[in-house]
């Protein structure tokens, strides 16, 4: 077999100022794929690292998903957390999008789950989608294929959620599903069909038929307590409608279609994300805020954002500019603040970034020192990098 060699990892060096009478210290920068490879990381929040933090897992494309093409073929990389023993895991099976990658993520320390892209059709081509758990360090199938669908946003104690929305699926109709990993038993938790009682009481606008939803967005919460998920109702004036509930279905409630942008738990039961439409009498600022499930303002976390990112101890908080914005830049926050500390990148590449979906979908490392994120290097490359925040977050 023979041998590849890459030259992996630039150094971007940028004299960052917060806004205070005080600089910030230098901020770099470090790309974490080889110069020549288009890459991402999964979606927003979500930790590259493996829960120990020695390894990197991270997305490479066999070419730029443009507005036109929109999916690639991909493949699965992963390197050691200095950058070191950059390999190819596998060649996926299924194509995906730029928005978030594969959805890569850890399960645990020995496994990685993965999935396709969660876009239907594209110029007359249908997708199935499918999701699949593999061994980190063989790259074998561990469970899976589950087709027609995608992953949830993030795990849990072994256990993932799938999200099914294609009709060709091998489990059965449309819903929320769930993977535990430990016993590799898979089960129902929602069919769309279980949805109709709130289509009828809150006249939900869009589809009418549950065939035609989908559910998407579903989360654990940092405990496992909770789950949270959107019910898509597509087609004319479709929204998304907001549930959250207990983990065994108990106690669901029904939020509705001003939920906060980019949303997360922010603890076992409480939940935060970007402010611009949430009905709770504080100003749609797009200011970074916290709520109860019943929608009940807590408080003001940062400044304004988008695309979503916590630290695991709250204390920071990091959100680049809004949709459709030029220059696209990447905000980090500490709690409580409504400037921020350090702007980590600066550049003017919209159309990647936002026509193609190219989005930044920044998160931090499991100790908190990092940053990493998606960066637009030109109109036509979008690249895996991560920033050096320690000199910031230990003050």
């Amino acid at each position: 077999m023979k041998k590849l060699i890459f030259l992996f990892s630039i150094i971007i060096t940028i004299d960052v100022h917060a806004k205070s009478e005080n600089t910030a210290p230098l901020l770099v920068e470090k790309r974490v794929c080889s110069e020549n490879q288009y890459s991402s990381f999964g979606i927003y929040n979500q930790c590259p690292e493996s829960p120990d933090g020695s390894r990197i897992i991270y997305t490479v494309y066999d070419y730029y998903p443009d507005e036109v093409k929109m999916v690639s073929p991909v493949s699965l990389w992963i390197c050691d957390s200095n950058l070191n023993n950059h390999r190819l895991i596998k060649k996926l099976e299924y194509e995906t999008c730029n928005h978030n990658g594969a959805f890569q993520q850890w399960v645990d320390n020995n496994s990685i789950a993965y999935s396709g892209t969660h876009i239907k059709k594209v110029n007359n081509k249908y997708f199935k989608g499918g999701i699949i758990v593999i061994n980190a360090d063989t790259g074998k199938i561990e469970y899976g294929p589950y087709t027609g669908g995608f992953l949830s946003d993030n795990s849990y104690d072994g256990k993932l959620m799938m999200n099914i929305q294609f009709e060709d699926t091998n489990l059965g109709t449309k819903g929320l599903y769930e993977l535990d990993t430990k016993s590799g038993i898979v089960k129902c938790l929602f069919r769309n069909s279980d949805f109709i009682k709130f289509r009828d009481k809150h006249n939900w606008s869009g589809n009418k038929e549950p065939k035609l939803w989908s559910i998407t967005h579903s989360m654990y919460s940092t405990d496992g307590s909770h789950i949270a998920f959107s019910v898509h109702t597509h087609g004319q004036g479709g929204h998304q409608q907001f549930f959250t509930c207990k983990a065994d279905k108990t106690d669901i409630v029904y939020w509705g279609t001003d939920f906060p942008g980019h949303f997360l738990w922010y603890d076992e039961n409480t939940l935060w994300g970007s402010d611009y439409n949430v009905d709770d009498g504080q100003t749609n600022d797009r200011f970074f805020k916290r709520w109860n499930r019943h929608r009940n303002y807590i408080e003001t976390l940062s400044g304004p954002g988008c695309h979503t990112a916590a630290s695991a101890d709250r204390q920071w908080f990091a959100g680049d500019t809004s949709y459709n914005s030029d220059p696209i830049k990447l905000f980090l926050y500490k709690k409580g603040m409504a400037t921020p500390s350090a702007v980590i990148f600066e550049h003017k590449f919209p159309d990647i970034t936002w026509k193609a979906r190219g989005h930044v979908n920044p998160s931090f490392s499991r100790d908190g020192k990092r940053l990493y994120y998606n960066r637009a290097i030109s109109e036509t490359m979008k690249q895996a990098y991560y920033c050096d925040i320690s000199e910031i977050v230990r003050n």
